[in-house]
């Protein structure tokens, strides 16, 4: 059973920091750093740990720094009021034409405290800081806001991250926020519809943020905007208007020295690459391979981990397995030093494994990626390993563990890759019900 020759496929895309922050590193989506300064509620996310109940509303309004709570709280006799309690509460210490403003704000505070906690959801604390940054006009909110909305959008809350995403271009119509947040906000959304299966929408949002990043005549803002956007092969729209436009944006920087522009060359390479692949191969394959050589000059590993996992798939052929192992073998080794790529060897070594036959190489690797995605594996890294799991049963003729594999891999929902892992998944059951002479009319039709 061999897996297909183009999977898998970089499930998590490359998104130069240049969207998430002044730096000159580049990260994945969501995993930016918390807001910057004190934080006055860490003291009572200690409390709350360790107490195991809610600390009294005083204490709590001295944290937020909010002193009419606590006036409040005395008049009505309240004792022990939890973080969402105070939240209410502030709808009821101001007179009713306030009573949502201070409630913006006080939600605004509360969330970029109890961001990062595991006291409060994700999407709760990326609500509150979008209700903050709209009373407020906060930047710093809004941009931590969508740190969460765009790590929530490539997994099984994509549904969640789109209203955010949605939210988040209602707070930025209202305000004067600068271009950068809003083209975040769009490519959110269109990560969040691409893993929810509104394509439309995707190809929309993803048209839009491209299209507001050429209005600001930056070349690099604009590339910076093509990776985040179509970076992945994950998106299935080749639009000939952003391919024309990656296309200008290589032919600018192909040219340039300074070690930004250069980067960017090199992943902007490496997506060309994968999008000439099916009508072009041979440049594609010679892109991918001058994509690896600058990204290995560089010495970043996060790009350089892009570049391979391109040409990797660029190059792809049944007689150079050899340089598949090597490949893989390149992108196992830094993936621990990346925020985007941490598995993404790990599966591409695997399935050479199986297309060489080395079964006990692959043993020894799968149960080692077993380890890690079950306790730090994103959606599509357990769905991968599991496919890949029930790929070596099948060799094994182990039916019902097969069985098993194909339901787990199918629980971890729709996103990046579903396509092509539900091919391999629908091939599985085929060979099973062919090997115990089962009806293929249910698989087949």
């Amino acid at each position: 059973m061999l897996l297909s020759p183009i999977s898998p496929r970089p499930f998590v895309r490359h998104i130069p920091t240049d969207l998430l922050s002044d730096g000159g590193t580049t990260v994945a989506v969501g995993s930016a750093p918390p807001l910057d300064g004190p934080d006055p509620l860490r003291e009572l996310v200690a409390l709350l740990s360790a107490a195991g109940h809610p600390v009294p509303v005083a204490v709590l309004a001295v944290l937020v720094g909010d002193t009419e709570v606590v006036v409040a709280a005395e008049e009505s006799g309240l004792v022990d009021v939890g973080v969402d309690g105070v939240v209410a509460l502030a709808d009821g210490v101001a007179p009713m034409s306030l009573a949502r403003l201070r409630r913006a704000r006080l939600r605004g505070r509360l969330g970029a405290a109890l961001r990062g906690s595991c006291l409060i959801d994700e999407a709760t604390v990326a609500g509150h800081l979008l209700a903050g940054a709209m009373a407020t006009a906060d930047a710093a909110a809004l941009r931590a806001a969508l740190d969460i909305v765009a790590s929530l959008a490539w997994s099984e809350r994509a549904n969640e991250a789109m209203e955010l995403a949605k939210e988040a271009l209602t707070v930025l119509d209202a305000g004067l926020f600068e271009v950068a947040l809003r083209v975040r906000a769009l490519v959110s959304l269109a990560d969040a519809a691409g893993w929810s299966g509104r394509a439309e929408v995707a190809s929309m949002a993803r048209a839009q943020a491209v299209e507001l990043a050429c209005r600001q005549g930056d070349v690099q803002f604009v590339a910076t905007t093509l990776v985040a956007a179509v970076g992945s092969l994950a998106v299935v729209d080749d639009d000939p208007s952003l391919l024309a436009e990656m296309d200008r944006c290589i032919a600018t920087l192909g040219g340039a020295t300074d070690r930004r522009s250069q980067r960017l060359y090199a992943v902007l390479l490496a997506v060309r690459a994968e999008r000439t692949l099916a009508y072009d191969p041979m440049s594609a394959q010679q892109w991918s391979a001058n994509a690896v050589e600058l990204a290995r000059v560089l010495g970043e590993p996060e790009p350089l981990a892009r570049c391979l996992a391109a040409h990797r798939v660029t190059s792809w052929h049944p007689r150079r397995q050899a340089v598949a192992i090597d490949l893989a073998t390149e992108m196992v080794a830094i993936g621990p030093h990346t925020r985007g790529h941490r598995e993404l060897g790990a599966i591409a070594r695997l399935q050479t494994c199986l297309e060489l036959g080395d079964f006990v190489g692959f043993d020894v690797d799968l149960a080692r990626l077993q380890v890690r995605t079950s306790r730090f594996g994103t959606p599509v890294e357990r769905r991968w390993c599991n496919v890949l799991a029930g790929a070596r049963c099948l060799i094994r003729g182990e039916w019902d563990e097969v069985r098993g594999h194909i339901a787990a891999a199918r629980a971890s929902g729709a996103g990046p890759d579903l396509a092509v892992t539900e091919e391999l998944l629908l091939a599985q059951e085929v060979l099973i019900a062919w090997h115990l002479g089962a009806d293929l009319s249910a698989h087949l039709g």
